[in-house]
Formats: C-alpha cells, structure tokens, sequence
C-alpha cells in the first residue's frame, strides 16, 4: 500500500514514530542504524523533498531538527545506561566523538562526561 494516498498529518505522525522506533533500538541487536531523512521517506513510500516540507508546514521545525533532537535524548538513554561517551558518538553515527560532545553541550549545556557525572553512573 503507498502512503502517498494517506492524509498529511497521517504520514508524519508515522514519519516521527518511524523515527522515535529506530532510535528506541539503537544499542540493540534490532538497531538498524540512525534513520535520516531519505530512509524514513523511503520507508513511507513518499520523497524526502515532500516529508520535509510537509513536516516544516506542520511543526515549523525541519526534520532534520527533529532527528538530531531525538539523537540527542537518545544518548542521554544511553548514557545513563553506561555506554561510554564514544561508543554512544559511534553508535549514532557522529562522525567523530568531539562533534558528538560538541553537539550534546550545545543543547544541554554540559558535557556528556559531566552529565554521566551529574546523574551519578559509576
């Protein structure tokens, strides 16, 4: 079935669980990598050009955004789990740990091995 035929609001409530489902599995046997905006498009049977304009019209936000912030409450989670700072860079697929760092302290404000620090993980 193409979800081009479904309703705008329909298809991004799909894209975003797409999105959050993924990131929920990353650290697991089931991850299957970060999603970006080609694959969740892909995966919905719709263009990118189309979801990230739809998802801008709707949220005033672009997708991208959106994917790099659950990337980053995603390694909170996996943070807190105990996963070392560049395992957790490599398994989100920064392309190195000091734009992982970078990005994280940018958003919340400390450094992920201050934040592992904060929280009290061993």
């Amino acid at each position: 079935m193409k979800l081009d035929l479904i309703p705008p609001s329909d298809l991004l409530e799909k894209a975003r669980e797409l999105v959050t489902q993924s990131l929920a599995h990353i650290g697991t046997l089931h991850s299957c990598g970060v999603p970006t905006v080609s694959r969740v498009a892909q995966a919905l049977y719709t263009k990118p050009r189309t979801l990230r304009y739809l998802y801008r019209l709707r949220y005033q936000q672009s997708f991208h955004t959106f994917i790099q912030e659950q990337r980053l409450e995603t390694s909170k989670r996996l943070l807190r789990q105990g996963i070392h700072v560049s395992s957790v860079a490599n398994l989100l697929e920064y392309s190195a740990p000091q734009n992982f760092a970078r990005a994280f302290k940018r958003t919340y404000k400390v450094t992920p091995s201050n934040y592992i620090l904060i929280v009290g993980i061993p």
